[in-house]
């Protein structure tokens, strides 16, 4: 696979309106896979790092990520954040679906992966106990007017966050727990675990962070439409005043106020009390 062709496949997943150039360094780095610099829109690739295309996809894709991001105008002093994970996890499943990129997965490697969601399964089902003992401490102490935080803070040296987190994920149906991964019981409980956006980003096997996103969308819907607000109350607040001027200009000549004074609401209404 040549750089033209690694250009051709990323344009196959998302169009760009600032060119951007692959360059294989046909060097080997223990630091990096790639990098991307958007001074010059050129994503690097150390090619001597990969034995397979689909590893040198996975990173040219990763900094086709940064291209994306960057001529969005993404204001954010961190390059991996959340957005930017789930950008490249959606053009990975893209990529995915149009079989250009392929995530296989060994039996030996199936294996441990499958442990290792039981595994998770366990633990969720461990902190839903620790939350209904909680819950019970909380309670037990308020009948004894002992005081609860100092019980969860001192004698078990927790937070009063992960306190709460433990409470709401005891509150999960045994449903929802059946194959939620840690972090995606968590992100469903911090949506009241009733949001179905949320619960089928999971179902769909969606990463975290597209799942977070999935979150934010209405917010930043939200905050679109209240921006567009301000700028219509801004608009007329705008034109009120040039119309109040205008009034104040014409009130003013009606009552032997020179132009400068009546530009002066202040002026003005001084003079009319007077009268």
């Amino acid at each position: 696979m040549n750089q033209e062709r690694v250009k051709e496949i990323l344009l196959s997943l998302a169009d760009t309106k600032r060119d951007f150039t692959v360059i294989f360094t046909g060097k080997k780095s223990k630091k990096v896979n790639g990098l991307y610099k958007p001074g010059t829109a050129e994503i690097f690739l150390h090619n001597k790092n990969f034995s397979q295309d689909n590893q040198l996809l996975y990173t040219a894709i990763h900094e086709y990520a940064h291209h994306l991001r960057v001529e969005s105008g993404a204001s954010s002093s961190r390059a991996h954040d959340i957005a930017f994970w789930s950008l490249f996890n959606t053009l990975l499943d893209d990529a995915e679906t149009k079989g250009i990129y392929q995530r296989i997965r060994s039996a030996s490697i199936q294996k441990k992966i499958d442990e290792a969601k039981a595994l998770q399964h366990e633990i969720l089902l461990l902190e839903q106990r620790l939350g209904v003992l909680l819950q019970e401490i909380h309670e037990t102490s308020e009948n004894e007017a002992i005081r609860y935080e100092d019980i969860f803070q001192h004698d078990l040296q927790l937070s009063l966050v992960t306190v709460k987190k433990m409470c709401a994920i005891s509150t999960l149906p045994a449903h929802k727990v059946e194959n939620l991964s840690l972090d995606a019981a968590h992100v469903l409980i911090s949506n009241k675990g009733n949001d179905q956006r949320v619960i089928g980003a999971i179902e769909s096997g969606k990463s975290i962070a597209q799942i977070k996103t999935t979150t934010q969308s209405q917010s930043t819907a939200r905050d679109e439409e209240l921006e567009r607000e301000k700028r219509r109350i801004e608009k007329t607040i705008t034109a009120l005043n040039e119309r109040l001027r205008k009034i104040i200009n014409e009130l003013g000549e009606m009552n032997g106020i020179n132009a400068g004074e009546a530009s002066h609401g202040k002026i003005y209404a001084e003079r009319i009390m007077k009268e």
